[in-house]
């Protein structure tokens, strides 16, 4: 299978920034071409609306004067619906142009937020809740979004609209009655500089509610079995209720302020509307103007409404999108807990050699893992058992570098894990967790999930060497079964073994076994090692695991306990010592044979 084509989209590390007017003015100058031909439209249609109302004031002239006929009258009607129509056309066009390339930013965003976080460690994700980042990732980016779409309409539109209709008031009619006009508009522009200030503040707690909100909703969907088991369906409704009681008050308080602004502007307009016709009609009085200048002058102003609608509206959007951009912003630019600054790259056959004098988590006062030493040979199968708290997890992730090791070295092929790319580190391990992640999609997109080039044939090989064949035969769509989000359909059996299979199509030099095995039964266990050992070839294993009898073919295995090895051996040697291994093999052998 062929992996799909993922869109092409421009880096934006060098134009992408925690302010927005930098920000979007970096993009407008990727995309002059689109910006271009949506300011020449725009630039037509403020021409065409303000011939208008002055061909309607000449013709009112006319008309009282007796100056005009009854074809030239027709004339004009049919010129204003050419004109109307013109400006229809034109307004759908450049506002279809100005919003796909808006589409375009969302598109930049969401994808380098995705690359950002799919190269984050562990660590970032202990310090960052899924429901958040899934906020930012699509409301956030909305917000900015629009800033770039609807926003930039606005304001072009808006000041080139407020531009062309001022002048031809002073040019074409008489400048004292266009100042009069503009006196209310400087008190209107900073009464919404103050609110815009205000939606900025009261918007970027409304984001925090909902990301608070959808966070709750995503640890709920996820254990909602388990809690209705436990009867807590009270609690998560009360605490859900109380989450979104305080979201929406969030937002009451942003449509509050943002209610203000439409009065504003009515208030202005009416202001500015009363003083022209006062001064209008003086004119008028001492024949310093006409009546249809004075109705041109009218209409005019009627323009006006869009522009300082506009200003209100670019100020909200821009706000709204000033504080996504800022959350944005501070989750894009968090540093990475693992530096990839490495240069040297690996070839198989792979050999590792584990030194840790000492590992602690990062606040911890105790250490996890202690004088622990062993190496991993080509093609050989290493073991680690030990009890719960052990430390075998962290001794994993430290393996796989998704935490920093200070005090000692792992080497691969006798290069420290610093100094190699993360993605040769990725390349080189396969983890199958005791968890697996199953996508809602087919049993074979998950099994290729990990190599999409594969054939057939390859797949139907892991399928074998992962025992589902029989498991398969029982399922009416076969390979074509839908699992569900988190292979719900599937036993937990199942879902391992589907995780098995995915990770043995890689074929990465080394293949390692979280407790794998937990939720399949012994004799399944058996085949699965049987087929690994047989088919492993050059690629060397690390197995973890509870239960015993899974390392028992191992060729070296290490018992942990309180972070250090206390044992270490072949299965043979680790039972002649009679320690803890040998006495937790043979009560866990008691326990099968009591079940049977």
């Amino acid at each position: 299978m062929r992996p799909s084509k993922i869109p092409k989209t421009k880096p934006i590390e060098g134009w992408l920034n925690a302010n927005l007017f930098d920000t979007i003015r970096a993009f407008i100058s990727q995309h002059p071409k689109t910006y271009a031909i949506s300011l020449t439209c725009l630039l037509t249609i403020g021409l065409i609306d303000i011939t208008i109302p002055w061909l309607v004031g000449q013709t009112i002239d006319q008309v009282e004067g007796n100056a005009i006929t009854d074809k030239e009258l027709w004339q004009i009607f049919a010129l204003l619906i050419v004109l109307g129509a013109a400006m229809y056309g034109l307004r759908f066009f450049w506002r279809w142009v100005l919003f796909g390339t808006s589409y375009r930013l969302s598109v930049n965003l969401r994808n380098y937020l995705y690359q950002r976080l799919s190269k984050f460690g562990p660590a970032f994700y202990q310090n960052h809740r899924t429901g958040d980042l899934m906020a930012r990732a699509t409301n956030d980016v909305d917000n900015i979004e629009m800033t770039a779409g609807e926003a930039v309409l606005a304001a072009f539109d808006g000041l080139l609209t407020f531009i062309l209709v001022v002048t031809v008031m002073v040019v074409t009619i008489d400048w004292r009655l266009a100042l009069l006009a503009l006196v209310p508009f400087p008190i209107m522009a900073w009464i919404f500089k103050y609110l815009g200030t205000k939606i900025h503040n009261a918007f970027t707690d409304a984001l925090d509610c909902f990301s608070t909100l959808n966070d709750h909703t995503q640890q709920s969907l996820n254990g909602f079995k388990p809690l209705k088991a436990m009867g807590l369906q009270s609690t998560l409704e009360s605490e859900f209720n109380e989450l979104t009681e305080k979201a929406r008050k969030a937002n009451i308080k942003v449509a509050r302020i943002e209610a203000l602004f439409d009065p504003l502007v009515l208030i202005a307009l009416g202001s500015s509307t009363f003083f022209s016709l006062l001064a209008g009609t003086w004119l008028i009085w001492h024949d310093e103007i006409t009546v249809g200048q004075l109705t041109s002058f009218y209409l005019y102003q009627g323009h006006l409404i869009w522009p300082m609608f506009a200003f209100g509206w670019f100020l909200n959007l821009y706000n709204r999108g000033s504080a996504a951009l800022e959350r944005y912003h501070e989750l894009v630019t968090t540093e990475d807990s693992i530096p990839d600054n490495g240069r040297k790259t690996i070839q198989s056959p792979i050999h590792i050699s584990v030194n840790i004098q000492q590992y602690a988590y990062e606040g911890a006062s105790s250490s996890v893992l202690s004088n622990v030493q062993f190496e991993i040979e080509t093609g050989k199968t290493l073991g680690i058992v030990g009890p719960t708290g052990s430390g075998k997890t962290t001794l994993l992730a430290l393996l796989q570098r998704q935490f920093e090791l200070n005090d000692g070295v792992i080497l691969i092929n006798n290069t420290a894990l610093k100094d190699i790319p993360l993605s040769d580190i990725r390349n080189t391990f396969t983890l199958v967790p005791q968890e697996p992640i199953l996508f809602s999609d087919t049993l074979e997109k998950n099994i290729v999930l990990g190599a999409p080039e594969s054939t057939q044939s390859d797949v139907k090989r892991v399928v074998e060497w992962s025992q589902l064949t029989s498991d398969l035969a029982q399922m009416k769509d076969g390979l074509n079964t839908i699992v569900g989000e988190k292979g719900v359909t599937l036993s937990g059996g199942q879902r391992q073994r589907v995780a098995l299979a995915r990770a043995l199509l890689r074929e990465s030099p080394v293949l390692i076994l979280d407790d794998t095995l937990s939720a399949v039964d012994t004799e399944t266990e058996k085949k699965l090692l049987a087929a690994l050992n047989k088919e492993k070839m050059n690629r060397s294993m690390v197995i973890v695991s509870h239960r015993l009898s899974a390392v028992r073919q191992a060729d070296h295995i290490l018992v942990l306990n309180h972070g250090r090895i206390i044992e270490e051996g072949s299965h043979k040697e680790l039972m002649g010592q009679k320690g803890w291994y040998a006495k937790m093999y043979a009560h866990q052998q008691l326990e099968e044979t009591l079940d049977e």
